[in-house]
Parts: structure tokens; sequence; C-alpha cells
């Protein structure tokens, strides 16, 4: 915990000053804070750096320094495949939850599973994936309604856990992710 060791003695004011960049919005504070968390002085530095000097994009409705956060949070997403399941979710999420099973048939459908040979496979894989988005906060559990989303109400059959029916994006975070999409090759 920062403020229990030399380094986190070093690691508050630069903190303080990667918090400032994120403009006190909570969206962005988490999903910083969220990739930053027990990373060292060095790593901090560097994100400070990176959020200082991204051209912040006027999307309208939308704190610059969001877009400058989200885009950093969705650039240090380890891996191609966990990327390109964040630029989905966006264009999925458009129409509120978006239930893992019609996921699972999108990211089939878009190769996403390209070097596993098994339903079996690409469930775990998906469900690995959507675990790490939620775990950078760029991803919410869905709600338990199952009414309006897109997908949610469709078959359940390979997703009976109530943990892994459906997900769903903060609006801020679709936004964000949509434009990436457009812009991005993943």
């Amino acid at each position: 915990m920062a403020g229990d060791s030399v380094e986190g003695d070093q690691l508050r004011p630069i903190a303080i000053k990667v918090l400032d960049e994120c403009g006190g919005l909570p969206i962005a504070i988490v999903t910083i804070a969220t990739a930053l968390k027990d990373e060292t002085v060095a790593v901090w530095k560097n994100a400070l750096d990176d959020l200082r000097s991204c051209a912040p994009i006027n999307i309208r409705g939308m704190e610059k320094k969001v877009y400058t956060c989200l885009q950093w949070s969705y650039n240090h997403l380890e891996g191609d495949e966990v990327m390109s399941l964040f630029l989905l979710c966006g264009c999925l999420s458009y129409y509120g939850d978006i239930s893992m099973d019609q996921m699972l048939r999108y990211a089939t459908g878009l190769n996403f599973f390209d070097r596993i040979d098994s339903l079996e496979g690409a469930i775990n894989k998906l469900v690995t994936l959507v675990k790490t988005l939620k775990a950078s906060s760029l991803l919410l559990d869905g709600t338990e309604d199952d009414g309006d989303g897109f997908g949610v109400g469709a078959s359940r059959l390979l997703f009976m856990d109530g943990d892994h029916k459906s997900v769903r994006m903060h609006d801020l975070v679709c936004d964000v992710a949509r434009i990436i999409a457009f812009k991005d090759p993943h």
C-alpha cells in the first residue's frame, strides 16, 4: 500500500499528479487506478507522462480527460484478444447489456478463437477475457433484468452461471470503445 515504504513516499506525489490528469472524474480515476495497482514508481511516472502527452479529442458531452484516461487504459490491456473483445463489447453495448451467448457468437464469427478447437475452449477463453476486462474496470456485470439488452433473454444454455450471463459497459467507456474501434485495426 502506498505510504508503507520508501517507494510509497515517492509514489504519493506522482499519484496525486495522475489523479489531477483524471480531472476528478470517477470513471477515469477507477480505470487508471486499476491499471496502475501494485505498479512501481517508474510505471506511475511513465503513465503520468503518457497521460500528459495524449492529444485530447473533443467528444460532445465527454470531458477530454475521460477519453485520454480510457484510451490509456485500453492501450495498456495485455494482448490483442482482450483489446479486440473490448472493442466488440463497445459495439454491442450500444443496445444495453450483452449476453455472453451473443458475445460468444460474434467472437466466434469474427475468428477470435482461431486456435481453439472446441466449444468448451471458446467459452473458457471468453470468460477469461471478460474477467480481464472486468478487472480493469472497462467492463461491468450485466443487470439482473432480462429485459431490453442486446441478446439478453436469448438462449443462455451455455452460460447458466449468474456471474456469466451478461455484461455491460459504462456509457462513456462504450463511447470511447466505439471511437477507438473506428481507428484501431483490432
